[in-house]
């Protein structure tokens, strides 16, 4: 999702409860780099390799948004995301990713 889909009025309220609040973009949404070089894969690659079919891939979005906390100098944060940004913000609470090795 890009950044304007959390509604200024939602990220004032977390101000009014003390929270710094950072919004980005997700990779090829909004104002982010988009990878149309990469092209999009086709339907037979992503059923058959879908791991291999994708120009990028979940651990790489969440590298992107731990480099964003990095970019802040945010040693930790609360991290809110929405359907894909959900996921990347389970991967970085889980550890799985480079919230366990930073």
């Amino acid at each position: 999702m890009p950044l304007v889909y959390w509604p200024d009025d939602f990220c004032a309220a977390l101000v009014t409860h003390h929270f710094t609040v950072a919004r980005f973009d997700n990779r090829d949404t909004g104002t982010s780099t988009h990878l149309e070089a990469a092209g999009a894969p086709g339907l037979a690659a992503m059923l058959l390799r879908p791991a291999a079919a994708a120009p990028y891939r979940l651990e790489d979005m969440t590298d992107d948004a731990v480099s964003v906390l990095d970019a802040l100098g945010w040693p930790a944060a609360h991290v809110v995301g929405h359907s894909l940004g959900a996921m990347i913000a389970q991967t970085i609470a889980s550890g799985t990713r480079l919230a366990c090795e930073r």
